[in-house]
Parts: structure tokens; sequence; C-alpha cells
């Protein structure tokens, strides 16, 4: 058995540490495989929280949290992140050869994710739609004596040397009637978000205004989302680049969850619309639209 655990060394400096045992017992430590003065990293970050380590296509993928990375205008720009190292772990050597760090999810929240292995040889993920000390105390729910949700559960795929996530295909026994619609953005009809799938497939610019709570704009080379920040109320932004030919939201009453390029790179949020939300498109680009209503998912 070996065990992956995250870390902070006595100079103040995230690690990932490897232990082995032959009984879940008693732990042999192996020597710490990733962190801050590792493999070409500098310093990153004084703490690495949540690691999670599994093979996926012949690699080995170690998820992990560093807190203490320095924001930069377009990403580290939550309190603490999330994101995954690629590469090959020597487990005799304790020594994993990797490339550089990707954060998981462009969005507001996201953290501590977590997977598993589905009997049909899948890897699943699942997120925490939250961050640690991260305006916790203004959210709304505290009022009902909750907050913070997770993620749907994503299924894990590496293309082009990059960790691709897409919901699990079971959701889709949530979906209700299909709605569907192509034209000028400007022509859309609104189309309820409470609980909802949409996929969008945009040939230009467009912008989308979900509620009265946040807005996605596609500009034609960056994705940009934007709510009000619930502490101030002053616009935060998050930011992803790149072409985008696909879009899967799947919209829950106080979370969105996007999907770019059929799970390329993902954004996650939680939002607080005031009223029954509705999604709005503007722009002059055609788009085409496929939309369904979601079914609650409590078992009965």
């Amino acid at each position: 058995w070996y065990m992956v655990l995250g870390a902070r060394d006595l100079q103040d400096r995230g690690k990932v540490l490897l232990f082995r045992s032959s009984d879940l017992r008693d732990w042999q430590a192996l020597g710490e495989i990733a962190g801050s003065g590792l493999n070409g990293l500098e310093e990153f970050g004084y703490m690495w929280e949540c690691p999670d380590l599994f093979s996926l296509d012949g690699d080995e993928v170690l998820i992990c949290c560093p807190q203490g990375l320095t924001p930069q205008p377009e990403r580290y720009l939550n309190r603490y992140q999330a994101g995954y190292l690629l590469g090959k772990l020597d487990y005799r050597q304790a020594a994993f050869s990797h490339g550089e760090f990707r954060e998981l999810d462009a969005g507001f929240e996201f953290y501590a994710p977590q997977t598993t292995l589905a009997e049909d040889g899948r890897r699943l993920l699942f997120g925490w739609m939250g961050v640690p000390e991260q305006d916790e105390e203004a959210h709304p729910t505290r009022r009902y004596g909750w907050i913070h949700t997770m993620t749907c559960p994503r299924e894990l795929s590496l293309r082009h040397g990059r960790l691709h996530q897409r919901p699990a295909r079971e959701l889709q026994q949530l979906r209700g009637e299909r709605a569907g619609w192509q034209g000028r953005a400007d022509n859309a009809p609104a189309y309820a978000l409470g609980a909802a799938e949409l996929q969008l497939t945009p040939q230009g610019p467009f912008n989308a205004t979900f509620g009265d709570a946040m807005t996605l704009n596609w500009d034609g080379e960056r994705l940009r989302l934007t709510r009000a920040s619930l502490t101030d109320g002053r616009p935060e932004h998050r930011y992803w680049r790149g072409p985008v030919t696909h879009l899967q939201l799947l919209f829950d009453r106080s979370s969105v969850e996007i999907f770019i390029n059929h799970g390329e790179a993902v954004m996650s949020a939680r939002y607080f619309p005031a009223d029954e939300p509705q999604l709005r498109l503007c722009g002059s680009a055609p788009l085409a639209l496929e939309y369904w209503p979601l079914a609650p998912c409590m078992l009965e």
C-alpha cells in the first residue's frame, strides 16, 4: 500500500510525502515526491493540502492544493489553489518526475478534490465548491444553517498531456424534455436556470447573464466569469483563455459548473440570484443551444 500525505516543512514550504505499508497499520516514510524546491519548482506555497495520487492512461496524476501562491493577473486568484502534476513516479526511489502545475478549475470556488475508481474503470472526481477562509462569513446560506456544496461527479481522461473533466454520464438521467434553438444570440429566448443543463456552440463573441447575479462573457480570446463580491459588492472576475467551440453548463439553485470544449477546462462558482434566475444571451454572432430542465437527484 502507498499513501500520499500533504505537509508543511520546518522552513514553511509545502510538500507531498510518500509512505508505504504492508498492512495499512505500520507506515514507512519514503521521502518527499513533490513540493516547493523539488522537481524544478521554486517557492510554491507554504502548505500543500489534500493530495490524491492515481494512475491514468499510463501516467501518474498527483492532485494537490498549494496554499500561499502569489496571485497572477488571470490565475491563482482564489485564496487557495487546487491543481495537478502529471508525470512518472518511481515507487522504489520515491522520485516523481512531473510537468508544470496546472489548475483544475478556473472558477471562484473549487478546492480539495478527491477521486475514486468506478466499477467500470472510470476515474471520477468530486470537488468542494468552496474555498477555506474565502468570504465564508458572507455566504447568504449561513442564515439557514449551512454553507458550501459539492461539485457534480466528473469523469477524468488525459488528452494531449492534459487532464480533461466531463460531467459523469449518469447525470444525463436527470434530463427533462429537450429544447433546441439556434440563431443570433440577441434573439435567443430566456430559459429557467433553477436546475438545468445548457449546451452552447458559439460562432463568435457573446454575453450570457445568469439571473441578476453572474455573467459569462466570451470576446473571442478570453472567457470572463463575473459576479458581485459577497463582501463588498464590487465586481470580481475569473478567466480562461483559448478558443471556445463548446460549452456545457450545469446549474443548481446556487451553483454553476461550466465545462469548456468537452472538458478541456472548467469554471465552477456559487451564485445567489434574488429571484428565479433566467438565462439571457446577447451578441450579434450566431450560436446553437440545447437546454434541459434537470430533475432532483435525490435517492429514494
